[in-house]
Formats: structure tokens, C-alpha cells, sequence
């Protein structure tokens, strides 16, 4: 399927970069970038000519955009103003780098038994409550054909021509949500659909979905599944739950193997010579304080939940 994606834009490239350039793309920006900070970090996956990827960086945002075709990549790249990758989402190694990731009528060229992996690793790659953009031709029913599907691909485009497919094998393939038309193989989505690859990632929320009509003229009767992700934060340690427990069962061990917890919400870190508490109360740092009892009433006194006992506690040791 990659192959004669990549075949057919490899031999269109200007023809479709051309006739994304005047579409309308406004209204899907204002549903995304409100969930991203000024200045964030942008992949724009699958940019095609990277119309989007350019309005991003235009409106202050720092930004990576990928393709998987050689010719796309290369016009990407002119326009952009820097370098576009070629790559495809199956190679994405990157973890939490990304504040938001722009899928735009991209992810529908992954064969739908490879899209729970990759939506896996755009998970990874997303930052805590990054948030995903993905757009997929919208399928009524996993079974029903789409109006503009075809039987022969030798049917070409009134706008662009379809590749040369002397040594490319296309079958019309209709399993489930796949299907072939004009050289092409999409996987169309409805929101059952996507809510069951969603179910997989744990670290994803399905934030909203909504439909659009297509902004290409003459193409205005197709439907796009437009949706909004987000990558779940981390939850943090209880105070009063985790935290509290933790200290109690350190209290019941001997001095001689008391653990020193590790974290990064702990302002301790060896208190007499490596003191590093200046937001603590002078009492707690005196260099007889018992590491755990500094480690974690510094950490209760970042979370502004000090109880007066734990202040206290040095006293009631004496």
C-alpha cells in the first residue's frame, strides 16, 4: 500500500500541492491550536505540500514537518523554508517532544492493522496534555462503499493524472474500513471505528469529533471525521495517600535501612551537604534533621499542605 501511495504522489506532487494551497483550512485551525501554548512544538505528520506546517510556523509556532514522498518532501521543503524529513509514521521514534501533532488527511493512507501501533507512537512522541489532530474520510458503515470508489483504477482524475502501475499490483480492496480508489488505498473512519483504536491507548482521551464537508471545489459532497486527542497527564502522588503511607512504613524501619525516596517534587537532596531547601523553615535545616523526615516535609511543603505536626516533628522526637 505504501508503495503506490508514495507512487502516485511521487508523480503528482506539483498537480496536488497546487490544489491544497487555496483551500480554506481556518476553521480547523482555531479547533486545534487553542490547545497549544505560544511557542510550542508542532509535527505536521504526512505534510504533504506543507501548507500547514508554513500558517504554524507563520503564526509563531516552532515546527517539524514529515512525508513519506520523495517529490512532496522536496516542495515541502522549498516552501516551508526548511527542511522537511522524509519519513513516515511508522518511523517515528520520538517521546515526549511534541506539544501538538497535525494529522491532516494523512493518517487515512495507513492500512487500518497498522494504525493502533501508530497512534501509539504518536502517543509517545506527544507531550503530557499535548494534543492530537487527525481527519479521515468519514465511513457511514465498515461495509458500505464510498460514492467515489472504483473498480478500475486506470479512471483518472479530471485534475491529476494517476501513476504508472505497470510493475504495481492494485487490487480493490474493501475489507472493513480499507479501500482503493484512483491509485490510492485509504482507510476511512467513523467514530465507532475510532473510538475502538482509541481504546488501546491508554495514555489518549478522545477530547471531541466532529464532521466537515470537503473545501475543494467540486468535491464539496464528501465527508471528513475530524477529531481531537489528548494525551492523558501523568497522575501524581497523593500527599495525604501515597506519600503519607510511604513516610509511615520509613518510620517503622531501623535508622540503618531507612530508603531515601527519590523524585523530582522532592526539594531535598542530602541535607548538611548537599542542602538545597532555601523554601524550607530554618528548623528543618539543621543538619541532625532525619533525612526521610526533611525529604518528605519538603516535599509536602512544595505542594503547600505542610501540617503543623510535620513542622513539629523534630521537636517531638527529643
Amino acid at each position: 500500500m505504501q508503495d503506490i501511495n508514495n507512487a502516485y504522489y511521487n508523480q503528482n506532487a506539483q498537480a496536488f500541492s497546487y490544489s491544497t494551497f487555496s483551500v480554506d483550512m481556518l476553521p480547523l485551525y482555531s479547533e486545534f491550536l487553542p490547545y497549544i501554548s505560544a511557542g510550542g512544538h508542532i509535527l505536521d505528520g504526512g505534510c504533504g505540500s506543507a501548507r500547514d506546517a508554513k500558517a504554524f510556523k507563520d503564526s509563531g509556532f516552532k515546527v517539524t514537518a514529515i512525508d513519506a514522498s520523495e517529490e512532496l518532501v522536496k516542495i515541502a521543503s522549498q516552501y516551508l523554508e526548511q527542511k522537511v524529513e522524509h519519513k513516515t509514521f511508522q518511523q517515528i521514534i520520538e517521546t515526549n517532544t511534541y506539544d501538538g501533532i497535525w494529522c491532516c488527511a494523512s493518517l487515512l493512507h495507513v492500512p487500518h492493522n497498522e494504525l493502533s501501533q501508530v497512534f501509539g507512537k504518536l502517543s509517545n512522541a506527544l507531550k503530557q496534555n499535548g494534543a492530537l489532530y487527525v481527519s479521515f474520510k468519514y465511513c457511514r458503515d465498515e461495509h458500505e462503499t464510498n460514492p467515489e470508489e472504483t473498480t478500475n483504477p486506470a479512471i483518472k482524475s479530471p485534475e491529476i493524472k494517476n501513476p504508472e502501475t505497470t510493475n504495481l499490483k492494485i487490487t480493490n480492496l474493501k475489507i472493513n474500513s480499507q479501500r482503493e480508489h484512483n491509485g490510492r488505498f485509504f482507510t476511512d473512519l467513523n467514530e465507532q471505528n475510532l473510538n475502538d483504536l482509541l481504546a488501546d491507548q491508554k495514555d489518549l482521551q478522545l477530547k471531541k469529533t466532529w464532521i466537515t464537508g470537503d473545501k475543494r471545489a467540486g468535491r464539496e459532497g464528501e465527508q471528513w471525521l475530524n477529531a481531537i486527542i489528548i494525551k492523558k497527564p501523568k497522575k501524581t502522588n497523593d500527599v495525604d495517600g501515597a506519600s503519607a503511607a510511604n513516610f509511615q512504613n520509613q518510620e517503622q524501619l531501623s535508622d540503618d535501612k531507612r530508603q531515601k525516596p527519590v523524585g523530582e517534587d522532592f526539594a531535598y537532596m542530602d541535607v548538611g551537604t548537599r542542602a538545597t531547601q532555601e523554601q524550607l523553615p530554618a528548623a528543618l535545616q539543621n543538619s541532625d534533621i532525619d533525612p526521610v523526615d526533611g525529604a518528605s516535609a519538603a516535599f509536602v511543603l512544595n505542594q503547600k499542605q505542610l501540617p503543623v505536626a510535620l513542622k513539629n516533628q523534630n521537636k517531638a522526637k527529643q
